[in-house]
């Protein structure tokens, strides 16, 4: 489905916010392992969720 100019508007400010935030993560150590852990977490729980 083609998005039009709008939609095309919200997703490119949509995208400089995510990138903005995830600066800011990355330039914060605590927040970043934090981040990080949750990923895993989420990802073991993802693997389990899905094994046969």
């Amino acid at each position: 489905m083609a998005m039009d100019e709008e939609d095309k508007k919200w997703e490119i400010e949509s995208d400089a916010r995510s990138l903005v935030e995830a600066e800011l993560v990355k330039r914060d150590p605590k927040r970043y392992k934090a981040a990080a852990a949750k990923i895993k977490e989420e990802n073991a729980a993802r693997a389990d969720a899905t094994k046969p």
